[in-house]
């Protein structure tokens, strides 16, 4: 078990590095692209980008993970799952181009149509994309993703930010959606000499994996997506293009760095049952591990990050954008302590309890959804972003009780898992409020700079800092602490020998 885990939090850092460096890349490119789009371009934006999350995930049937799920499978399931893909990916493009006329006569948008075309070439890409990677994964070798992460989001970065510049309008997010799927496709040949052929075989073992999972990821995506639309309909292209800055800019440091942590740690999971023998003391005990783990690291980052956000917008942008600094703030917030239970999914996956899944996302629609529509109606957009956060609260409670039924581990116990994290963030945030305070409200940029400038600092010693004396004095017990430590400690090595 400790080989396996091992191996699943050494590849869950290097993940979250690489995703540190696309992440800083992704706010960078948000930033340049802002200053020569208006909230207009990217609000008419969203309205396309969103149906095509929509229809994506109305056919997302994670063939991919089941090749993760089921280790028997080799090159020539891995062929299923790109002839699949192939298939998938031309008739969504399809769709997406039928549907072009018919949202542009309902949002009285004519450009949609021209728009939804282009990005229809998006999942035509992707469907050629190599499935071999996924083979890689559930031997906890992911050194090609990372390697496709950097150079994709590296090249859609340098497409979207240059057309900006050059054409000053929307057509530069429709340009960096399309390279980015050019690129992923492109690289993921490059890295490997495989090359899938066209099959169905061994689809219906696949497909009773991913049957569940494909019925949840509709929910999500319609719970987490159809908001967009409605903001679009009812309050206009500008608020909405508010709302898709702050909620873009809001997921980049923990939403986006789980999602790399939860690919590791699905195929980690499955080894540990395997290793095990599907022992319920020590698939506990692996999952706290990696659980502590992505809490002591993500949530001081999202909570750090919500804490100087503001600021941080008043800096870098003009004042077109100067709203979506609050709504960056509560939803950045929220993201952080959703990390907490944020592991239930690659839990189900590794024990086959895709309809658990299923059955906790229809929950989440049906309490979710309701509440943004009521928020929404009633208070504008200030009410949908705290509706947002009620509901964020609440699904942070439905996935930590999933885990205690999955694998009998009180909700309690989860929590006294990741106390010293808590306690330690709390103080971070009394310190970087501190440091706001001493500040007051400065109007010019400079002085703004250095308040954002001495709350990382402070932030991160405060942080850093209590976390390390609560370890000490509970006397070094095992956990994420020594976990950064073995981590430090074989960097240090291999830079030492390297030298």
């Amino acid at each position: 078990m400790a080989t396996g885990t091992d191996r699943m939090l050494s590849g869950g850092v290097g993940l979250s590095l690489a995703r540190v460096v696309i992440n800083l890349l992704q706010i960078g490119s948000n930033i340049l692209i802002a200053w020569f789009l208006s909230p207009e371009d990217m609000g008419h934006f969203a309205l396309a980008a969103t149906v095509l999350a929509i229809l994506n995930s109305i056919s997302e049937m994670q063939l991919g993970q089941s090749l993760v799920r089921h280790r028997q499978g080799g090159e020539g399931a891995a062929s299923l799952v790109w002839t699949v893909g192939l298939i998938r990916g031309g008739l969504l493009g399809l769709l997406c181009l039928l549907l072009a006329w018919p949202m542009a006569l309902f949002f009285d948008d004519m450009r949609l149509i021209p728009t939804m075309a282009a990005l229809s070439m998006v999942p035509v890409l992707l469907g050629f994309e190599n499935p071999y990677r996924f083979l890689l994964q559930r031997d906890l070798n992911f050194a090609q993703d990372i390697r496709i992460m950097i150079a994709k989001r590296a090249f859609s970065v340098a497409a979207a930010v240059g057309a900006a510049i050059c054409l000053e309008n929307y057509w530069a997010l429709v340009i960096g959606l399309v390279a980015d799927a050019a690129a992923s496709t492109l690289i993921s040949y490059m890295l490997t000499r495989y090359r899938p052929r066209l099959t169905i075989a061994g689809f219906r073992e696949v497909w009773n994996f991913s049957a569940w999972l494909m019925l949840g990821q509709v929910l999500n995506t319609v719970n987490w997506q159809a908001e967009f639309l409605v903001v679009g309909k009812f309050l206009g292209l500008a608020r909405l293009g508010i709302y898709r800055m702050g909620s873009n800019l809001a997921q980049i440091p923990t939403a986006e760095m789980m999602d790399p942590i939860r690919r590791v740690v699905f195929p980690g999971f499955t080894m540990v049952m395997r290793d095990t023998g599907a022992d319920p003391a020590r698939i506990r005990a692996a999952y706290q591990r990696a659980q502590t783990f992505v809490t002591a690291v993500v949530l001081p980052v999202g909570v750090g990050f919500a804490l100087v956000s503001d600021p941080l917008i008043r800096i870098v942008l003009d004042a077109r954008w100067h709203d979506a600094g609050l709504i960056t703030q509560y939803l950045a917030a929220i993201f952080a302590f959703q990390t907490l239970g944020s592991l239930v999914q690659p839990l189900a996956m590794a024990q086959d309890g895709t309809r658990l899944l299923f059955i906790r996302d229809l929950q989440m629609f049906l309490i979710r959804f309701p509440i943004i529509l009521a928020g929404l109606y009633w208070w504008g957009l200030g009410g949908l972003v705290l509706a947002r956060v009620v509901s964020g609260l609440l699904a942070v409670a439905v996935n930590m009780a999933l885990v205690s039924r999955m694998i009998d581990l009180p909700v309690i116990r989860q929590l006294e898992a990741n106390m010293r994290a808590f306690i330690s963030v709390a103080l971070m945030a009394a310190g970087c409020w501190t440091v706001a305070r001493m500040f007051g409200a400065p109007a010019d940029r400079v002085a703004l700079g250095l308040q954002v400038a001495f709350e990382i600092v402070v932030g991160a010693l405060v942080y850093v800092g209590a976390n390390l004396v609560f370890w000490l004095r509970a006397g070094r017990p095992a956990g994420p602490e020594t976990e950064m430590l073995q981590i430090l400690g074989k960097a240090t090595r291999k830079l030492r020998h390297a030298g």
